[in-house]
C-alpha cells in the first residue's frame, strides 16, 4: 500500500503531466483510449485495492480538468490576447 507521503508524490507527479501548458506539445494520456483501456483493466483486476481505486478516480478528475482548460483556451482565446 502506497504511504500518504507517497500518495502525495503520485498526485503532484500526475498533475505535472497533465498540465497543459507544460506539455502542450507531447502526447495527452487523457485522449488515449489504449490507456483507458489499461486502466480500466488494472481497476477491474484491482477492486479492492483503495490506493488503485483513488489514482484511477483522480485520473478521471485531472483529465476532466484538462478538457475544460483546453476548451477555455480554444474558446475565451480571443478575449485574452497575447501580449
Amino acid at each position: 500500500m502506497l504511504t500518504m507521503k507517497n500518495k502525495l508524490h503520485l498526485l503532484i507527479f500526475l498533475m505535472i503531466i497533465f498540465t497543459p501548458q507544460a506539455h502542450a506539445q507531447e502526447t495527452n494520456y487523457c485522449h488515449d483510449p489504449e490507456s483507458w483501456k489499461e486502466w480500466d483493466a488494472f481497476v477491474q483486476k484491482y477492486p479492492g485495492n483503495m490506493d488503485i481505486q483513488m489514482l484511477h478516480a483522480v485520473r478521471i478528475g485531472l483529465c476532466k480538468k484538462n478538457r475544460r482548460w483546453q476548451h477555455l483556451i480554444l474558446h475565451r482565446s480571443s478575449d485574452y490576447p497575447v501580449q
